[in-house]
């Protein structure tokens, strides 16, 4: 008969940390990686989804627009949109003294952007005053400028701390 020997738990302890040193960091770094990876797929399904039901929304926008034979301006593909208010992020500074009521306003893509990628800034008199809100309106926007349509906007309203715009939006 063979006897065994019971490890001391001096020895245990010392298996167990050098288990944990070995593998530890191994499946640390692999959960990691599969958690990173279901976010990204995540997110992407996201980003499409919400393009397909944009697309959907002025789709059906548009086809109640024609069959009325009217749309904001009475022209059909032609839209208005008044009071829309501009984000001005923290980071930004914008001297808002330079900007006036009546103000041409310059709405450019910025698809560099990182935050997002559909990005919509808002230039006046050549400076940057901040962006487009995120939503329908922003999304229409974004997709008139894509196609070349015609986008204009002016400044509606200025205060203190913030901008407004009336924009127009022609196919």
């Amino acid at each position: 008969m063979v006897e065994k020997k019971k490890m001391s738990s001096k020895t245990l302890a010392i298996l167990g940390v050098v288990f944990l040193v070995l593998f530890f960091p191994v499946g640390f770094v692999l959960l990691f990686l599969a958690l990173r990876r279901k976010g990204e797929e995540g997110a992407a399904l996201r980003e499409q989804k919400e393009q397909e039901a944009t697309a959907a929304a002025l789709a059906r926008v548009h086809a109640k627009m024609e069959e009325a034979g009217t749309s904001g301006a009475g022209r059909s593909g032609e839209y208005q949109y008044s009071g829309v208010d501009v984000c001005i992020l923290r980071d930004m500074d914008p001297d808002l003294s330079l900007v006036d009521v009546g103000d041409d306003a310059d709405l450019k893509l910025e698809e560099d952007n990182e935050a997002d990628p559909q990005a919509v800034a808002v230039y006046v008199g050549g400076q940057h005053i901040g962006y487009l809100y995120r939503g329908r309106l922003k999304k229409m926007v974004y997709d008139f400028l894509k196609r070349d349509d015609s986008v204009s906007a002016e400044v509606s309203a200025v205060d203190g701390v913030g901008v407004r715009l009336n924009i127009s939006l022609a196919r």
